[in-house]
């Protein structure tokens, strides 16, 4: 996933996997959030985790695809200041972190998230897929969810070569409320409790510290209907859920510039005397990827990801699952001319002799 000159930010949204294989088996692995509910007061940290149980089978890798919560009521906390945008803390079932990256739209907030094994390790059992910290700041009802459809080609899957074997993913439910606060009594002589029973409280005030990424949702945040607070004034919290609504919209910048600016110029980058003449498949490591990868980045509806490895101008060598995603879409998109052609009429993820037919067209189209 590689990038030119306008493709320097490096958000780890991802794009994930489309999986339109086998049928889920009965003991199929599932995903799952713990605790699965919980009640806690305004301005409470608390921790959940995203558990992985392979059924038994030995899994090459996981998609979160998304992992939604409500961002007006729980605020996700950064495991990595270090870098951009707001991460989940990884677990370390899998050696090799694809995408990690929370952003919101409005009040949806969704986690993508995606680990992968290497050196033809797979991992079976069930543990600890990664840890989210979040910050309680409104009251009401927070559900956690996650996507998946059985038979859906974009959503969250558990890979075993090439097929995904998720078979169910259950989220969690929390409910915040008012932290109770004693009203303080005012002294002889009149004065001030601070506004209410629980105006001098802590918690009572939440909406203050709001630090939704999506600006525009609470009195205080960035760009609001009451104004702009400055940057010098904002808490530190404020200041990540911008720079997390900041990513956000360079991601969609990013896919926007691609869609104008054509896909000669990717294309380019790939030899004039190259050819696809070989199968290629979920492990392969050959700089025939490298290539295959850009073709699918010049597409927006077949790119791998919007942004970090795998994205326009960081592509690799690696046929991973976010490539045979991608590789699947392309298929279908080109319907007529590869599935059409086969008995199964069905997207393998594979670069057949069909596939790579339409393959090479795009890139002697791209030379003329």
């Amino acid at each position: 996933m590689k990038k030119s000159a306008a493709f320097l930010f490096v958000p780890v949204v991802a794009f994930l996997l489309l999986f339109s294989f086998s049928p889920v088996m009965a003991d199929g692995a599932s995903l799952s959030a713990s605790p699965s509910s919980g009640s806690y007061d305004q301005d409470d940290v608390f921790q959940v985790q995203i558990l992985l149980n392979t059924g038994g089978q030995q899994s090459d890798g996981v998609d979160i695809f998304y992992l939604h919560y409500p961002a007006d009521i729980l605020q996700l906390q950064d495991a990595d200041a270090q870098a951009s945008g707001v991460q989940i803390q990884p677990g370390t079932l899998y050696p090799t972190t694809l995408s990690n990256l929370a952003t919101t739209s409005g009040n949806d907030g969704k986690i993508d998230f995606s680990q992968i094994s290497s050196g033809g390790g797979h991992y079976t059992g069930s543990g600890i897929l990664a840890t989210l910290t979040f910050k309680a700041i409104r009251n009401g009802t927070a559900g956690l969810t996650f996507d998946h459809t059985s038979g859906a080609s974009v959503d969250c899957n558990v890979a075993v070569q090439g097929s995904d074997i998720l078979s169910s993913a259950t989220g969690a439910s929390f409910t915040v409320a008012v932290a109770s606060v004693q009203t303080p009594v005012a002294p002889t002589g009149g004065g001030s409790t601070g506004g209410g029973s629980t105006g001098g409280g802590s918690a009572s005030v939440i909406n203050s510290t709001s630090s939704n990424v999506s600006a525009g949702t609470t009195s205080t945040s960035a760009v609001s209907g009451q104004g702009q607070t400055p940057v010098s004034q904002m808490t530190i919290s404020q200041l990540q859920a911008e720079i997390s609504r900041i990513v956000a919209l360079i991601a969609q910048l990013k896919n926007m510039l691609l869609a104008s600016s054509g896909s000669d110029s990717l294309l380019s980058e790939i030899p004039a005397s190259f050819s696809f003449n070989r199968n290629l498949k979920l492990g392969a490591r050959v700089t025939d990827v490298f290539y295959l990868q850009i073709i699918l980045n010049s597409d927006p509806e077949t790119m791998i990801a919007p942004s970090g490895v795998g994205s326009p101008g960081k592509e690799t060598n690696y046929f991973g699952i976010r490539t045979y995603g991608a590789l699947i879409k392309f298929q279908q998109k080109y319907y007529q001319d590869i599935l059409s052609k086969t008995s199964s009429k069905k997207a393998t993820g594979i670069t057949g002799p069909l596939t790579r037919v339409k393959l090479n067209q795009i890139l002697e189209d791209s030379r003329n």
